[in-house]
């Protein structure tokens, strides 16, 4: 059950990308250049994604550090390592990043809720348990803070990506 989990967040990424790549087809540029672009040819200044330009770079690796967390699976720390991967993913999330989306988010989010329950088989200690338990409901309220606080601001953009997880189901749960 939980490598079909981790293989249908890796086909739901996928998915996000091609549909990504499908919406963010960049329009053909006139002859003679004169874009902002650096010599790989990425625009790093794109609203919410300056630093971050290279978006299809950020997922790789976020992509890679699901994988290496799925490996630690022998002693439970995978589940920790996936809420820390979590946390890498709303900070992308919340920077505008296209390719770290809401449905990406939201399908690593019901993967750590159903990992939650491995804690308490095997030899894991209770404190360990607790605190893995903690720390991924410290990120369900920072995302409901970080909502109350964009719309306070009047982010709508960063905000509107905020809502459409919590459209998933994801964050509601303090």
């Amino acid at each position: 059950a939980e490598a079909l989990a981790a293989a249908d967040l890796a086909e739901a990424e996928a998915e996000a990308a091609a549909e990504a790549e499908a919406e963010a087809a960049p329009a053909p540029a006139a002859a003679g250049g004169g874009d902002d672009g650096d010599a790989n040819g990425s625009s790093r200044g794109e609203a919410g994604t300056a630093g971050y330009a290279e978006g299809k770079r950020v997922k790789e690796c976020l992509q890679r550090a699901l994988k290496t967390a799925d490996a630690c699976k022998t002693s439970n720390a995978h589940v920790q390592l996936f809420v820390e991967v979590l946390n890498a993913y709303l900070f992308f999330l919340d920077r505008g990043v296209p390719e770290v989306t809401p449905k990406l988010v939201g399908m690593l989010m019901g993967l750590v809720e159903g990992q939650l329950p491995l804690l308490d088989q095997g030899d894991n200690e209770p404190a360990y348990a607790h605190a893995v338990r903690t720390h991924y409901s410290n990120t369900l309220k920072y995302v409901q803070a970080r909502k109350t606080a964009l719309a306070a601001a009047g982010e709508s953009e960063t905000l509107r990506r905020y809502e459409e997880l919590a459209a998933r189901g994801a964050g509601d749960d303090e």
